[in-house]
């Protein structure tokens, strides 16, 4: 499975390396762009994948004198797992986050991973959920000065109200 998982990351990582090289390419740029970092951080993404890649397959092979060890309940264990669900909820709060603004998905976001986590003390953990997004929201709206997604609707009059502040 973790061979399967380093196989995506690398051809994802890869697209990237070529998507990011386009936009030095384009006409007139001579000079030494935004794209150079990015390219830099991606191409040791790959490297490490890579080392980690020759790493898993020889683990696999002396331990199961295969290089591939592949069984469908690893994948369907995979489904189940926390990780997966953490990456829906991830999904589904970036799809959520135009809807109903920052402050709300946040609170959804924080308090959903803190039950997936295991926290059984659902009002201390809406408590702390609630403290941290708030915390949150004012470093990067006062703090930083970003305009944070207000939402629509009573969400959005929330939102400016919360600025204003």
């Amino acid at each position: 499975m973790e061979m399967i998982f380093n196989i995506i990351l690398f051809l994802f990582f890869g697209y990237c390396l070529i998507d990011v090289g386009r936009l030095d390419n384009l006409p007139g740029s001579d000079v030494i762009g935004a794209a150079l970092w990015p390219q830099i951080i991606l191409v040791l993404l790959l490297f490490s994948l890579a080392v980690n890649m020759i790493n898993v397959a020889k683990k696999n092979k002396k331990e199961h004198g295969v290089y591939l060890n592949f069984e469908m309940s690893m994948v369907t264990s995979f489904f189940k797992s926390r990780i997966f669900i953490g990456i829906i909820i991830i999904a589904v709060m970036s799809v959520l986050l135009d809807f109903l603004g920052f402050v709300p998905t946040t609170l959804l976001l924080l308090f959903s991973y803190g039950v997936l986590l295991g926290e059984k003390k659902y009002l201390k953990l809406f408590v702390i959920s609630l403290i941290a997004t708030f915390l949150l929201f004012f470093i990067f709206s006062k703090g930083l000065s970003i305009i944070l997604p207000r939402g629509i609707g009573p969400f959005r009059e929330f939102a400016i109200l919360l600025e204003m502040i």
